[in-house]
């Protein structure tokens, strides 16, 4: 498999290099991460637009240029902002599938997370909202593992709800219940319970091939 990994706000391809190389050793797995426009040596800012097409580029690269088989072998893999380029791609073309790492319901739901007063910005501003996963999620068909910090008070565990929510009512995805981590905020969930992690990795990516997972290469 192969995995096109989205990262966080907070973050950039040189702090996640030594994470991802362990990752990739111990899943057995490929994986492939990119720089946001505006982010580590990424020229240009950063927008929603230019983070779809930022995905779109990764995705395009894995597809046509290495020919990977997105359906049967592509990963998609969205950590908090991540999950905005990540829905959108397993919304939109072929994956294997979806792994959301506390993800955002959407912009304005982090920001304003009251979402049921109806003055609310959640509803004021409802045509100018970032990442829209919530509404995506309905579209998602393929497996999928959302997993969350129960203490994180950046984007809260009702973000991952949702998405949830939206994906069991079209019922068109194989979307598991939310795995949610105890004692885990916005920026430890690996580092809570990093067996625990790895584990739930393993597994999920074991049952997309009928239970059978690749022998890992050895870790570092």
């Amino acid at each position: 498999y192969f995995l096109l990994w989205s990262h966080g706000n907070a973050l950039d391809c040189g702090e996640m290099f030594a994470f991802l190389v362990h990752l990739c050793l111990d899943l057995g797995v490929h994986v492939c991460a990119y720089d946001y426009s505006g982010y580590g040596a990424s020229s240009g800012s950063p927008s929603e637009t230019m983070l779809c097409a930022d995905s779109d580029a990764a995705y395009e690269y894995l597809t046509e240029d290495l020919g990977v088989d997105a359906a049967n072998e592509l990963i998609v893999y969205g950590q908090s902002v991540g999950s905005g380029p990540s829905v959108r791609l397993a919304a939109r073309r072929p994956v294997k599938a979806l792994v959301l790492h506390a993800p955002i319901a959407s912009g304005i739901r982090v920001l304003a997370p009251n979402w049921s007063n109806l003055c609310s910005p959640v509803n004021t501003f409802y045509c100018c909202d970032l990442f829209p996963n919530y509404r995506l999620a309905s579209s998602i068909t393929c497996h999928t593992l959302i997993m969350h910090g129960t203490n994180d008070d950046v984007v809260t565990p009702r973000n991952s709800a949702e998405i949830h929510r939206r994906m069991v009512m079209r019922g068109r995805a194989d979307v598991r219940d939310v795995h949610y981590v105890h004692g885990a905020g916005h920026n430890d969930l690996v580092e809570t319970d990093p067996r625990a992690y790895l584990h739930l990795l393993k597994e999920f990516i074991g049952s997309l091939n009928g239970g059978q997972m690749a022998e890992p290469a050895p870790s570092l």
